[in-house]
């Protein structure tokens, strides 16, 4: 439904102004962790095209990177889609609280034409190449597929239905009230992409995989994020009991569960999300967003 255009920003009060000066002085992004595209963009832009970054890695979310650098314990981030940023900082980029710097994708979004896509930015064919390799599946951000034996009739009649569906007045009424981009990609148009990334000549691939796993020009850094602990009463509960908003007195909190790591205690006994209620009088220990641990009665 989205051709996700992720960019490369950094906080306002950064003396960064163009892309030139991230070959000299650099930034300090935030990262989630190893494989995500947070770490592996700004590994690969030092690889191929020189770039200075720093890493600090192991924040939970996306959205504890964006609290370090309104905070000032990083500086930026490479790997953020514009319909996140459009949809849920807005204010980042009416005030101008954030610089974009580098769009990464294989075509530039329409909203930011002024913005340099980071295919511009190769010096060398092969470089060109191999960041259209990497880059192209920021096409497919989030894709619809089947498998392969479903009979070839059917899988037209769902293609249609689905470019019928992203034309939609209803639909696209519902994602603008959501603040929800819809910037489509054709699924003839995805097949075709992914057709020719096998024409890739074989030195190519290899700069792709070594770009990616070549760690030896990336600074990396483990972030240190204190796990504190809150007694309070849970007042929302969204996305399947998976995003809990607490209050006590002046102490607000939002904390996302996560299977496998958090413990969730309901009268001293294990229990799943859907236990919890609001109302329930709990005790919160959390690391940035991510809950350790709720231990209700």
């Amino acid at each position: 439904m989205n051709n996700e255009v992720s960019v490369c920003v950094v906080w306002h009060s950064v003396p960064v102004l163009f892309w030139s000066d991230l070959m000299t002085r650099g930034a300090v992004l935030g990262g989630t962790g190893a494989g995500s595209d947070t770490d592996s963009f700004p590994l690969v832009l030092n690889n191929i095209l020189g770039t200075r970054f720093n890493l600090i890695t192991g924040y939970p979310s996306g959205n504890d990177i964006n609290a370090a650098m309104e905070s000032g314990g990083i500086e930026g981030r490479c790997a953020w889609s514009w319909a996140s940023i459009s949809s849920r900082r807005p204010e980042w980029l009416k005030d101008k609280r954030i610089k974009l710097l580098a769009q990464l994708s294989i075509a530039k979004h329409p909203a930011m034409q002024d913005v340099p896509l980071v295919t511009e930015l190769a010096t060398s064919k092969k470089d060109l190449q191999t960041l259209k390799l990497i880059f192209s599946r920021q096409r497919w951000g989030r894709p619809y597929m089947i498998g392969p034996d479903v009979p070839k009739a059917r899988g037209e009649a769902l293609r249609v239905a689905f470019s019928k569906t992203m034309k939609d007045a209803a639909f696209l009424k519902d994602a603008s009230r959501k603040k929800l981009e819809v910037n489509w990609v054709a699924g003839a148009v995805i097949q075709n992409t992914i057709s020719r990334l096998y024409d890739f000549p074989g030195d190519v691939i290899a700069a792709a995989v070594k770009a990616q796993t070549d760690r030896s020009k990336l600074p990396i850094t483990k972030a240190v994020i204190k796990i504190e602990t809150e007694a309070g009463k849970i007042t929302r509960l969204q996305s399947g009991n998976r995003r809990v908003s607490w209050d006590r007195e002046k102490v607000k909190g939002l904390v996302r569960i996560r299977a496998g790591l958090t413990e969730i205690l309901l009268d001293g006994k294990k229990a799943g999300p859907s236990a919890l209620k609001t109302g329930l009088i709990c005790i919160f220990t959390y690391q940035a967003s991510l809950a350790k641990k709720i231990d209700c009665e």
